[in-house]
């Protein structure tokens, strides 16, 4: 990946993951004095007689009823729909995701909704829309938080304390993997609705630098089957305390899982 792709801006200059433990307050706070709506006003309409030919367009159902409302940052108002917060809240909690896979999944393929989006997010800069080159000369067009957009959410209180939030690219290496994460979670929550969760996920770099991790599961003999096979097909190496290993095993063979049991 050329490291070209990215252009330096100190505002996204880190990725930053914020475990504050801070209590989450839902009020809603009032509008300070000399508060400024940062909403970029739509271009005045050219008139009929310039000989233009507009064509009106008119908002989508989804659209009348996703009516915008003020988010405040200090002394700093964000007027935002929220199908934009939304949006804000998935990038966050991914790092970065391709535009395809947003329009797929956070928009339910409404291509057009989630550029018109993308656009005012962009405008107020609380997300960076960057297509980037990847192997083989192909490109990746993604977007990711900005500083700003990250303080929002957690100013606002819009995910839970303990939630990491990230912003920013910071390993160029690794953009197309974690834009690959947003869409193997995606995939897996559509099985049976729910994410296999391992008790511990050990991340190391392998000799040629490339980003790998794996999953750790300490099963007991009150795991149930149903359990003991998600954590298998999810891939978790599973361990068991030696006078458990046994049952545990028997778990699996009778369950028809090709998995082992690893003995502390």
């Amino acid at each position: 990946m050329s490291r070209d792709a990215f252009s330096y801006d100190p505002q996204d200059a880190g990725e930053t993951r914020d475990t504050s433990t801070r209590r989450s307050s839902r009020q809603q706070k009032s509008a300070p004095p000399d508060t400024r709506y940062t909403r970029t006003p739509a271009p005045e309409a050219p008139g009929r007689g310039d000989g233009s030919e507009v064509r009106e367009q008119r908002p989508t159902r989804d659209e009348r009823s996703d009516s915008p409302r003020p988010y405040y940052v200090r002394d700093r108002a964000y007027l935002l729909r929220d199908s934009e917060m939304n949006s804000l809240k998935e990038i966050g909690k991914f790092r970065v995701i391709p535009v395809s896979d947003l329009a797929k999944y956070a928009y339910g393929g409404n291509r057009e909704r989630m550029e018109k989006d993308i656009r005012a997010l962009a405008r107020e800069s609380l997300l960076r829309d960057k297509t980037l080159e990847t192997s083989q000369k192909k490109t990746l067009r993604v977007v990711t938080l900005t500083k700003a957009g990250h303080r929002l959410l957690k100013k606002t209180n819009q995910v839970p304390d303990d939630q990491p939030i990230y912003y920013g690219l910071m390993k160029p290496r690794e953009v197309k993997h974690d834009a690959d994460l947003y869409r193997l979670y995606q995939k897996e929550a559509a099985v049976n609705g729910k994410i296999p969760v391992p008790d511990l996920r050990v991340e190391y770099e392998n000799p040629e630098l490339e980003l790998r991790h794996v999953d750790l599961e300490l099963a007991t003999r009150d795991y149930r089957p149903r359990a003991m096979a998600e954590k298998a097909s999810a891939g978790f190496a599973l361990y068991g305390r030696s006078e458990d290993a046994s049952r545990l095993r028997r778990v699996l063979d009778e369950q028809e899982i090709t998995a082992g049991i690893l003995t502390l």
